[in-house]
């Protein structure tokens, strides 16, 4: 189920004030609040987007998550960061230019200008997002971000039997596969060669047995998970290379380790100190009694990137110890030419 309806039917469980606020994730839900003057709380389905999260004290994730074809720290050398800003800078511009665009659609079809969508998220006590805090990565973050990943998923639900036409399958080999990458893509719109690639992959494992549903891929998930080590970081641009695919097959399928990892998780996840359902019912809650809370947003967010970063302060500083070393070199200089000068 698609996680804003997920959200709007808690919101509806809270009969007492559900008439009196408006959760959802579109631009056009913002203005449209904010035309008939509506409290509204964003959500973000996806685990994060750095161009609305950093009015809401985050500070920059560079380093802190990993880009498509970067590594990680401490591995990470110029390039990776180097296309950590590149890829960084990009996504931004992309997410603003379709946020802005949107808001021009809706400022024509009511006729008159508008806040941007940015002014507007930024008035809700707390940020909704679809991340799970044992899960993602490690990011710096503030209390007004509220991360409640996995609401859908019942950890505690009590294990039952599969159904009959599922346990034949599962027992008609040793090991099973599910290959998906998501719900976007379909299968048939794949490259042939692509296709081909897992074909031939599928023959060189014939005591595995493989579920294929290919929607769509997501790198930053899957970092996410080959961090932990309980999966294989698997770029769909080899899905036509049926030998690396054979391989990280092979290693997930008889690689004790990974299994091992993946448990790990399931425990850590299943123990969380704080339940994800609870935390969205407790700061909606407060959200809906406390609109106007402003908070827990950092105060530095008010001023330009100059004196968020101090970067005057360092380029103060910088002169200065240039200065300093140029005086010093000077005296230096002047000595060493004095004493020369007395013993000629």
């Amino acid at each position: 189920m698609h996680l804003n309806i997920i959200f709007l039917i808690f919101l509806l469980l809270i009969s007492a004030h559900a008439k009196n606020i408006l959760i959802y994730n579109s631009v056009f839900a913002y203005n449209l609040a904010h035309l008939i003057d509506f409290p509204c709380i964003p959500i973000m389905p996806a685990v994060r987007f750095t161009n609305t999260m950093d009015i809401f004290g985050q500070p920059s994730l560079l380093g802190y998550i990993q880009h498509s074809g970067s590594k990680m720290a401490p591995d990470a050398g110029f390039l990776d960061r180097l296309n950590d800003v590149y890829r960084n800078f990009l996504f931004d511009l992309n997410t603003d230019s379709i946020g802005y665009h949107q808001q021009k659609v809706f400022e024509k079809a009511v006729g008159k200008p508008l806040p941007s969508s940015k002014d507007l998220v930024k008035q809700s006590p707390i940020y909704i997002t679809n991340s799970k805090p044992y899960l993602d990565f490690a990011v710096p973050t503030t209390a007004t971000i509220v991360q409640v990943g996995g609401i859908t998923v019942d950890l505690n639900k009590p294990k039952t039997a599969l159904p009959e036409d599922y346990e034949k399958i599962l027992q008609e080999r040793e090991s099973m596969v599910l290959i998906s990458f998501g719900s976007v893509i379909r299968s048939f719109q794949m490259p042939d060669n692509f296709k081909a690639g897992i074909i031939k992959m599928f023959e060189t494992l014939p005591d595995v047995t493989f579920i294929w549903k290919y929607e769509k891929d997501n790198p930053y998930k899957a970092d996410m998970l080959a961090r932990r080590r309980g999966a294989i970081a698997f770029s769909k641009y080899d899905l036509k290379n049926p030998e690396k695919l054979n391989s990280a097959v092979r290693s997930l399928v008889y690689d004790l380790k990974y299994k091992n990892n993946a448990q790990t998780l399931l425990d850590v996840l299943s123990n969380q100190p704080i339940d994800p359902k609870q935390n969205l019912m407790k700061n909606l809650e407060f959200a809906m009694k406390f609109p106007n809370l402003r908070s827990q947003v950092p105060a530095i967010n008010q001023v330009g990137t100059i004196a968020h970063y101090y970067l005057d302060v360092v380029a103060f500083l910088t002169i200065l110890a240039g200065f300093s070393l140029y005086v010093l070199y000077s005296l230096l200089l002047k000595i060493i030419r004095r004493v020369v000068s007395k013993k000629f």
